[in-house]
């Protein structure tokens, strides 16, 4: 019993709560095994050192700030034929960090680019790297705030010990001058010194736009492919795929349910509603351009009002039913345009 309250203390003393645990049936084991002493120390350690290694890499992963849980092994590449598999395991290894290179994916939105990103960022949170993921205005938000305090060199020599970050969503939102000026200098000071992982819905050809300058862009560039992985994804949307193909060819031959059958005369009973609305409204149009013809196109307008009115006053289906056409068909008509 006074070795047991012994064993407690210091395993608290020695913060390994996991050795506390343990040691018990490991006890037990080496007696059973005949294990030499020695044997049965490796064991205890071991059993500690694993559980610290699992506690540093769930601590470093919250650290990173992803937005989600992503992983490797869940990313569908039968799906996403663009990527090919044996680069991102090559990049799953994480020998491009110990390198100092970088990973860049290019594509369409819901392409499956950030669940690639933060799956290699989990990957190498667990391998024990510091991590640290953000979109891109978030990090010029970052530096924009270090730089307004005074100290932008600090907070950039600060984020080099990062061994790995990541910049999400690069292209979806133009910057302003002083946004890309900070943007650059974020990544030309990692540039040979740690790794970074972008993603972006713009190929590079197109970053002078989002830019605002091309000579950046093309000197951004530059640094961010100098070393590195760059893979282009498809239109082929990964998002979309929630359900597996053999469920989903099961779905095609159930019976709808009563609510689904319910909802469906529901949904037709409004789309004729708004049929009929609309066809109502094209023969008004027809009536009120004859009649305004020669009048200012000011005046165009009252029409328009009065179809916002009526589609505000009933249920959604305006917008719902109707198309981005329709729309536009209507807005060209009530405003005069040609």
């Amino acid at each position: 019993m006074a070795g047991t309250r012994d064993l407690a203390y210091l395993c608290r003393q020695m913060k390994a709560p996991s050795l506390l645990g343990g040691v018990e049936r490991l006890g037990a084991r080496a007696r059973e095994e005949a294990r030499s002493h020695e044997e049965f120390l490796a064991a205890c350690l071991e059993r500690e050192v694993s559980a610290r290694a699992s506690h540093g890499g769930q601590a470093r992963i919250r650290a990173a700030r992803f937005p989600a849980r992503k992983t490797l092994e869940d990313f569908d590449f039968d799906h996403q034929r663009s990527v090919r598999s044996e680069v991102v395991a090559h990049l799953g290894a994480l020998d491009f960090i110990e390198a100092k290179a970088n990973a860049i994916f290019l594509g369409p939105p819901g392409t499956g680019k950030t669940h690639l990103c933060i799956a290699i960022g989990v990957r190498a949170a667990l391998a024990g790297y510091r991590v640290a993921f953000a979109t891109a205005m978030q990090w010029v938000a970052r530096l924009g705030a270090a730089h307004d305090a005074g100290r932008l060199q600090e907070e950039l020599r600060r984020l080099v010990r990062t061994p790995l970050i990541i910049i999400d969503e690069v292209g979806y939102i133009p910057f302003e001058p002083e946004a890309a000026k900070l943007f650059f200098q974020l990544i030309s000071s990692r540039y040979e010194r740690a790794s970074v992982i972008v993603s972006s819905n713009k190929a590079f050809s197109r970053w002078g736009e989002v830019l605002g300058d091309d000579a950046v862009a093309a000197a951004m560039i530059d640094r961010l492919v100098h070393h590195a992985e760059v893979i282009a994804t498809e239109e082929r949307k990964a998002r979309l795929q929630r359900v597996p193909a053999a469920e989903r060819d099961r779905g095609r031959h159930l019976q709808p349910s009563r609510a689904a059958s319910t909802r469906s005369a529901t949904i037709a009973g409004e789309r004729e509603r708004c049929l009929g609305m609309k066809a109502a409204m094209s023969s008004h149009d027809g009536r009120r351009s004859r009649a305004l013809d020669g009048n200012s196109q000011s005046t165009r307008y009252d029409g328009l009002i009065d179809v916002l009115l009526r589609v505000a006053k009933g249920p959604v289906c305006g917008s719902k039913y109707w198309t981005g056409s329709s729309w536009l068909t209507i807005l060209d008509r009530r405003g005069g345009r040609r």
